[in-house]
């Protein structure tokens, strides 16, 4: 690997000749011959030249990490040198300080002669110094927002001319971008030269108003000029710049208008509108009066592939992703995205939280804080303020955020106080003004416990919308209890939703060599994937509802639920409650299809069309139900169909299955008669024959089981721990007593490791089945600690691949997510029950299981059933192996990936 270095100050001649600091160490200098910020928008009568392709060895736009120079880092909490320097801003650790200088020449027409030459950098990480011709020509920083630098008088017009740009790993700036993130070096965004008039229209600002009542929409514009221009505008089809019984804007009815703005020098420039009102009233964010629902998630940019390259394709895939799944907001976390982004949250229909690119978790929250350094009041004011006059005009940014994880202070005051100013149009937030400092219109906590949301909404003296910034980390498998914070936000007005961690995981793809030797296993990389890079935060960086290239992970379709816009409920045999929790659609475009299921199989259907709901209201509808015979369980789906995509369902009990029946019919005859069990010397089944074919593996046994493999969040909650005497606990055999013909046996166990006892009766049935009754003793003296999971579990020759069974599904499900999951009978393999997330850990587990088949190809097998419904899994891999260990040290290089299991 090879790698370019440029010789540094050392950190005893910044002490000494402090007084010349270059701008990329003193946090008061963060730009030089930069231009002002401006709205985003495309001028007709511009021409550009495009700066992507190699320079040197380095590609723009490109990741330095991801074209040979460095290794990916992730670094989830602190700085990037965290683990061999101590932070001390606005010094930076000079000796790892390296940078990599661009250089290319580019020929500009003579054409050009007459205009202003602009160099546009989209983003570049995290700052930059630029040469034209060998004459400085600018310095700029903040990676996440768009730079443009006048270099006008430094180019020969009709000749070629060199760019040189020196990008460095580190500088002042770095300390206010310490995000959650993989921590990349270079260009992303669109980079090129623009031709620009000498007299020309320089920005506009839209202020699209609305009266009280919404009958009149106006647009009132500041256009700011270099030199003296005449312009004009109009929004297309209308008369001028007012519109009447405009169609408002809003995510689920992103209207847009069309305004033209022409002038006498040339200019030709096209903007969205949107016509809406955001506002705080009552304790309640409204959008055009209504009090919405944000069913959000928090999105970083990063491509599994490009890091921070990020394509327009992908970004517009990702909207079409967020808006097929229920979700209705994003919360631009934690910088400003690419401007196309915005614009497909425009069109597209999507509320948006736009946030500055401030994040110092590093320095923690209290004293140490850059919140409160004066050295660093400049640049949180010059962010703030270049991120909002840049993303002002879009209609989906309903919210602005000061920044993220960062401390409270007098820095973040200013910043507040000149928004408020500049934008009274939209709400502010600030996670960490918590609900009672002055640096925010919204209480927007991260993952608050239950009480404290019940003790914050039963507050009446709190005042602010309580609108959650993250909540239900999805790192792994993961998102339960949904219900528990949504079931508070629809009870509770001032409670309005939040945004999930996150919508991807973020990972870097890694390409690994198979045993083959010719072939290639694709991965997702994290940290500790990478030779010598290794910061210690795991992989934390994996939180999504998506994997990174945008396969969803089941939880996601618990969130697809509990986000869902149309809710049934049954109000009597025959007739059920549709609400429409839209606040500004009917639902006159969608379709009902129902069904109902006799003990799971389908035995009646119908449809509905044009359903007459209006927004925030309900309907009773009759359905043609027959009559339920008492011997069965009936259930009753409903699915609401947009054309042919599905956008809410729900499954009602029509009839519960009859009570006393449930171990007969668990208990059902085999195909074959002669079931063979046998025991090993300490009371376990070591043998299940029947017919010749044996169904335990040889030499295994159906044991207890305690134990499954920790998920990421059962890590970061230390249940690893707390619950390991359960991992594998001592078994003592105190008792074996059995009927002398076999058809019963009863053991008892004594485990002193966590203080119970455990008693198993084995019955053989009448039909040919064994019952296995497994109850736990525990000692109210000495508690046993809580447990991951308590019943039995076997292994089976690997030819068993089938499963048929009556229970939720298709997808993974858990007692506390499993709300999406409709009951129903599933046919599925053992193959298709494992789910690759990118860490391995517990997965593929189904829950209220009536019976449960596995089979091989000729199609015998065995049934497990229950007196209750029980939660079932079958996989190709053991316990042990998707167990990362005390600490997720099971492996520690390399890393435990799904993919690479065998």
């Amino acid at each position: 690997m090879r790698r370019f270095f440029t010789a540094l100050l050392s950190v005893v001649a910044i002490c000494v000749y402090s007084q010349t600091l270059e701008p990329w160490q003193d946090p008061e200098v963060n730009e030089v011959n930069r231009m002002a910020a401006h709205a985003d928008f495309t001028n007709k009568n511009e021409e550009r030249i495009s700066l992507h392709g190699l320079w040197g060895t380095m590609p723009i736009p490109g990741m330095w990490e991801l074209n040979g120079y460095g290794e990916p880092m992730y670094a989830g909490q602190d700085y990037e040198w965290k683990t061999w320097w101590k932070s001390n801003p606005p010094a930076l650790p000079d000796s790892a300080n390296y940078s990599y200088t661009y250089i290319r020449s580019w020929d500009i027409p003579k054409s050009w002669k007459k205009s202003d030459v602009i160099l546009h950098i989209g983003s570049v990480t995290p700052c930059v110094t630029i040469w034209v011709n060998g004459r400085y020509a600018g310095y700029g920083e903040d990676s996440k927002l768009e730079q443009e630098f006048d270099i006008t008088p430094f180019v020969r017009f009709g000749k070629a001319n060199e760019i040189k740009m020196e990008v460095r790993r580190w500088c002042d700036g770095s300390y206010l971008e310490d995000q959650d993130f993989f921590r990349f070096k270079g260009f992303a965004r669109d980079t090129y030269l623009a031709k620009r008039s000498k007299r020309r229209i320089t920005d506009v600002r839209v202020d699209a108003s609305l009266n009280d009542d919404y009958s009149v929409g106006t647009v009132k514009l500041d256009v700011q000029t270099k030199g003296t221009v005449r312009w004009k505008a109009a929004i297309e089809g209308e008369e001028g710049l007012s519109v009447k019984n405009p169609r408002l804007w809003s995510a689920e009815t992103p209207n847009l208008y069309r305004l033209h703005i022409t002038s006498d020098a040339g200019d030709d420039i096209s903007l969205d509108v949107g016509f809406r009102r955001v506002e705080i009233k009552g304790g309640q964010l409204l959008v055009n009066g209504q009090p919405v629902l944000i069913k959000g998630v928090n999105r970083h940019e990063l491509d599994p592939d490009g890091g921070y390259e990020v394509s327009h394709e992908r970004m517009e895939a990702d909207v079409k992703l967020l808006k097929s799944w229920n979700i209705n907001a994003v919360r631009m976390s934690h910088y400003p995205n690419d401007p196309y982004m915005y614009e497909l949250c425009d069109r597209y229909g999507l509320y948006v939280v736009s946030e500055t690119n401030i994040e110092t978790h590093g320095m923690g929250f209290k004293e140490r804080t850059l919140a409160k350094h004066p050295l660093f009041k400049k640049a949180h004011l010059e962010r703030n303020q270049r991120h909002v006059r840049s993303r002002f005009n879009h209609p989906s940014v309903i919210i602005w955020s000061l920044g993220n994880e960062c401390g409270y202070g007098e820095n973040f005051e200013q910043c507040y106080d000149w928004l408020k100013q500049e934008d009274p149009s939209r709400p502010i937030q600030f996670e960490q003004a918590y609900d009672y400092q002055r640096c925010t219109d919204i209480y927007c906590p991260m993952y608050p416990p239950y009480g404290r949301m019940d003790n914050y909404l039963n507050d009446e003296s709190k005042t602010k919308p309580m609108i959650m910034c993250e909540y239900a980390h999805a790192m792994g498998n993961s998102v339960g209890e949904l219900d528990e914070y949504w079931n508070r936000i629809r009870k509770y007005p001032k409670a309005q939703g939040g945004f999930i961690w996150d919508m991807f995981d973020q990972a870097i793809r890694i390409k690994k060599t198979a045993d083959d030797g010719v072939s290639t296993i694709d991965y997702y990389g994290y940290d500790g994937d990478w030779a010598t890079t290794v910061t210690g935060d795991h992989n934390f960086c994996v939180n999504g509802l998506f994997d990174p290239d945008r396969r969803p992970h089941p939880h996601a379709y618990e969130v697809f639920y509990y986000y869902q816009n149309i809710w049934t409920r049954l109000a009597d045999k025959n007739t059920i409650c549709v609400r429409n929790e839209n606040f500004f659609k009917d639902l006159s475009d969608i379709e009902l299809r129902w069904s109902v299921l006799r003990d799971g199989v389908e035995v009646q259907k119908g449809t509905m069309t044009h359903l007459d709901v209006a927004p925030q209201d309900s309907a009773l509808l009759t359905l043609p139900i027959s009559n339920c015979d008492a011997s069965a369980e009936y259930l009753l789906n409903v699915d609401y169909y947009k054309g042919a995509d599905r956008v809410a369902y729900e499954q009602m009990t029509l009839q519960a299955l009859p009570s006393g029946e449930k171990m007969e019919n668990a208990v059902t005859s085999p195909s074959h008669s002669g079931l063979e069990v046998g025991f090993s010397e300490d009371g376990f089944v070591n043998r299940l024959r029947a017919g010749g074919t044996d169904f335990i593996k040889l030499g295994t046994e159906l044991r207890p089981n305690f134990w499954r493999a920790p998920t990421d969040n059962d890590y970061g909650a230390k249940l690893q721990r707390h619950f390991r005497r359960w991992l594998n606990p001592e078994m003592i055999l105190t008792s074996l007593v059995k009927e002398e013909d076999g058809s019963w046996v009863e053991t008892t166990y004594d485990l002193p490791d966590v203080h119970c006892k455990l008693h198993i009766m084995y019955r053989m049935t009448s039909d040919g089945g064994l019952c296995v009754t497994e109850r736990l003793e525990t000692d109210s003296l000495n508690p046993a600690p809580g447990m991951f999971r308590f019943g039995m579990q076997m292994e089976m020759p690997k030819r068993f691949e089938r499963i048929d069974y009556y229970g939720r599904g298709p997808w993974e499900n858990y007692q506390n997510r499993n709300a999406s999951s409709k009951l129903g009978i599933w046919h599925q393999t053992v193959t298709e029950q494992f789910h690759p997330y990118v860490r391995p850990q517990e997965n593929g587990t189904k829950t209220d299981v009536r019976w449960w088949r596995i089979s091989d190809a000729s199609g015998r097998g065995i049934e497990i059933s229950g007196a209750e419904p029980l939660s079932m899994s079958a996989l190709h891999y053991t316990i042990d192996q998707l167990d990362d260990g005390i600490d997720k040290d099971k492996v520690i290089l390399p890393n435990s990936h799904s993919e690479l299991l065998k």
